[in-house]
């Protein structure tokens, strides 16, 4: 899929999933215990791969190769384990508790964070189709869009927004927790709801109004010649609303969506832009997920701004070679507090 800078779809409108779920199999709606009984720090992963087997329009290729090769690398260079891994796809038997709905996925990342201890060090990813819909009643979208995740029961459950994964993933953690977070997928950017997102240089960056605001100053000048000046006001009344909405948009993160917990989102693209698949070595595979590995393959010891830098170097070499293809999809680095980039990557 080409990438874009504009809100186009590129899933089914289903509607989307603010509210949590009832739990089964002893696990309650909370993501924490009262148990105070000290342990040593265990890692913790929840992975999940959705193809979409059975939908013509909307089945996808990668997404479960990505799985595996995510966790042959959690567990061979990352010290995971498997007995502490949940891992959700769609190759398992039909009513199976790993099948990806949107009930399992709720489930498993309750259990994710589930009695989190600092020193305790999580994983989560997902590859599979993303989405968005409008920002819901807590006006923290700078672009005015919820971003959302895709389970595979999405025509029956509906999509699953940033904000219900944030008060589920983020919101409960204690300080000293560590969770990365990796989403190989459309509409990516924001999709923990993280308030702090970084360049290569390590600075701090606004992508989502930025974006907005070049989208709509491109449109005006290039009415300008054609003398289109209700085109050329309109894009200029949408410049100053995006301005405006956007500082609002921005200050309501902050104060809503910081964390005292080590929270790092990993994601394949900005908010505006589709997420690619490729093939090499007759697989298909997530284009965000192939250029993460190789980069950290090459050089585990990277600090978070080199290994981001290398990741979208990773992309533009593993895609170079297909001349049709127009790159634009540019993975994204946020965190739920400040952030000092040189630091090294710790997963």
């Amino acid at each position: 899929m080409a990438s874009t800078s504009s809100r186009t779809l590129c899933t089914p409108a289903f509607t989307a999933r603010h509210d949590g779920i009832i739990l089964d199999s002893g696990l309650s709606n909370s993501s924490t215990t009262s148990s105070n009984t000290t342990r040593p720090p265990i890692r913790k992963a929840v992975l999940i791969g959705i193809n979409y087997y059975g939908d013509e329009r909307h089945q996808v290729l990668g997404c479960i190769n990505n799985v595996a090769n995510m966790s042959a690398l959690l567990q061979s260079r990352l010290g995971y384990k498997s007995e502490n891994m949940v891992i959700l796809t769609e190759l398992t038997s039909p009513c199976s508790e790993s099948l990806p709905i949107a009930r399992n996925i709720l489930k498993a990342m309750h259990w994710l964070v589930m009695d989190a201890q600092p020193g305790d060090t999580l994983f989560f990813y997902y590859s599979g189709h993303g989405s968005f819909s409008a920002d819901g009643a807590d006006r923290d979208e700078a672009d005015g869009y919820d971003e959302c995740i895709c389970p595979l029961d999405a025509h029956v459950s509906g999509l699953i927004v940033d904000d219900l994964m944030h008060d589920i993933m983020v919101k409960p953690l204690k300080k000293g927790v560590r969770l990365t977070a990796m989403f190989d997928c459309c509409h990516s950017g924001s999709a923990l709801d993280l308030p702090y997102t970084y360049d290569v240089s390590g600075k701090q960056t606004h992508i989502s109004t930025v974006s907005s605001v070049m989208e709509n100053l491109r449109d005006a000048v290039a009415a300008y010649p054609t003398g289109d000046m209700l085109r050329i006001l309109s894009n200029g009344k949408k410049i100053f609303k995006r301005l405006k909405t956007g500082r609002k948009a921005e200050y309501m993160a902050f104060r809503t969506k910081a964390s005292e917990a080590e929270v790092i989102q990993w994601s394949g693209s900005k908010d505006s832009q589709y997420g690619m698949n490729f093939m090499r070595g007759g697989q298909w595979h997530g284009v965000m997920t192939g250029a993460f590995i190789q980069a950290y393959l090459k050089n585990p010891h990277q600090s978070y701004a080199e290994l981001l830098d290398s990741t979208r170097k990773s992309i533009r070499e593993s895609l170079g070679s297909i001349s049709h293809l127009v790159i634009t999809q540019i993975p994204q680095l946020s965190c739920s507090h400040s952030l000092d980039t040189s630091l090294p990557v710790v997963m």
